[in-house]
């Protein structure tokens, strides 16, 4: 990127380094009297007690799930907001309270309702109720290369460290609890992410997030509504996690540094034992293991009877195959450069005038080259 591109993005650079961290998925929902609309959806005896709409933005990239309440009270709304108000989900807010009020208020000009001032003062309050959020932190590697690098060295951690682990394609996105309905952690690369979808050409300085995305490994923590309505503020015991007035202060980041630190922990090559079962390995299992490690090659060491036993009784312990090649050495020098690019890459920042810059740049667009406000909703 160039230094002209750069100033674009100018108040998002620390030191050299891209620093960007945003809510991004949200599911809320929100106080406000309107007649309801959409599609009804059955859900008790077949008598609906909600409608549903998908809404677009005025680009057409991005849609939020909004459904309401058969008796006009309230309105949920579902999906990546920051990416509905602007175009894209690199650049957004840490501020919480902000960003449901802006999308709040867009989506109730899109469909049609006029929310009272009282209703939209309630909101920018934090009176509604949270049912998902997504929080998410950027690690500026410098490059492509050094971002395929580290997602590399997380998924070799990943796979021998936490037994619910999962992947998807081979570099695109590695999870930690991708089932959960409580939590989950997951890394991509942001720029692979962006071209698959068709890049940024109709946002403001799309271009420019393009080009910085490539060396973009995306850090992003769900939180799903099991987990937010059950699991208590650790600054107030007296507020739930689905309280918005929780995410004030720069909770997430402090929630989401504590979690890079925990499950990120370990990058130094040495392979912790998940244990996957209740069976006890002995210390001659564990000598085997650590001499694995080391590089010594255990098939020579048994005859072929004992070596299959200890290697399915280790297997199925602790998830460690002592037939596949461990060169100790060179994965510890390679889990320490990826410690490096964490500890130098991740930086917690957005800005607020950017921000609005953005979604005023989706609020002006002409919505007759890509769909009328009357297409607006599928």
């Amino acid at each position: 990127m160039n230094n002209k591109q750069k100033k674009s993005l100018s108040g998002l650079y620390i030191n050299g380094v891209f620093a960007s961290s945003t809510f991004d998925n949200v599911k809320a929902k929100f106080k406000v009297s309107h007649q309801p609309q959409g599609k009804p959806l059955p859900y008790d005896n077949d008598k609906p007690t909600m409608t549903s709409n998908q809404v677009f933005n005025s680009i057409g990239n991005a849609s939020l799930t909004v459904r309401s309440s058969s008796d006009g009270t309230t309105l949920t709304i579902d999906g990546s907001y920051i990416k509905w108000l602007t175009g894209q989900n690199v650049i957004g807010t840490a501020d919480l309270l902000y960003l449901c009020s802006q999308t709040f208020q867009r989506v109730c000009k899109a469909i049609g309702i006029t929310p009272s001032q009282e209703e939209i003062n309630a909101v920018e309050q934090g009176d509604f109720i949270l049912y998902r959020l997504d929080y998410a932190v950027h690690c500026d590697t410098r490059s492509e290369d050094s971002a395929i690098f580290l997602q590399e060295q997380i998924k070799k951690h990943w796979a021998f460290n936490r037994p619910n682990y999962s992947h998807y394609r081979y570099h695109e996105t590695l999870y930690v609890g991708q089932s959960s309905k409580r939590r989950t952690f997951k890394t991509y690369m942001k720029g692979r992410e962006i071209k698959a979808k068709g890049g940024l050409y109709d946002v403001l300085y799309g271009k420019e997030i393009e080009i910085v995305s490539n060396q973009l490994v995306r850090i992003e923590l769900t939180l799903r509504n099991k987990y937010l309505k059950e699991a208590k503020s650790s600054r107030s015991s007296d507020l739930k996690l689905n309280n918005p007035l929780v995410w004030r202060n720069k909770y997430a980041k402090t929630l989401l540094k504590q979690r890079i630190k925990t499950l990120l922990s370990g990058i130094n090559g040495k392979h912790l034992l998940p244990i996957k079962s209740k069976s006890k390995l002995t210390n001659a299992h564990k000598a085997v293991i650590a001499a694995h490690a080391a590089g010594v090659s255990i098939s020579s060491i048994y005859d072929q009877r004992a070596y299959k036993s200890i290697r399915d009784k280790i297997k199925k312990s602790t998830g460690i195959d002592i037939a596949l090649p461990i060169g100790q050495h060179h994965i510890s020098h390679s889990f320490m450069q990826a410690r490096q690019l964490l500890r130098d890459g991740i930086r917690y920042r957005s800005n607020r005038d950017l921000f609005n810059a953005m979604m005023a740049h989706i609020d002006n667009a002409d919505s007759n080259s890509t769909s009328d406000i009357s297409n607006l909703m599928g």
